[in-house]
């Protein structure tokens, strides 16, 4: 799991991976902030090598946006 977190407006932005019940890797993103809670969306279903690099380009984009990674 990825954990981003920005400090100035209280948002963070987990990304993982988790396997649904047809063997299928899912890549699921969980964001919220002060105001709102955890938002769970499940953005991609496929092979190992396209969730690997949709995983790269959101980091790229959550570190661009000010995010901090807490731990992965």
């Amino acid at each position: 799991m990825l954990k981003f977190e920005n400090k100035n407006n209280g948002r963070y932005y987990y990304i993982y991976v988790e396997t649904d019940l047809f063997g299928d890797n899912v890549l699921c993103v969980i964001r919220g902030g002060t105001y709102v809670s955890g938002i769970l969306s499940r953005m991609l279903s496929g092979t190992e090598e396209t969730i690997q690099a949709e995983i790269e380009r959101l980091s790229r984009l959550r570190l661009q946006r000010g995010y901090i990674l807490i731990s992965n």
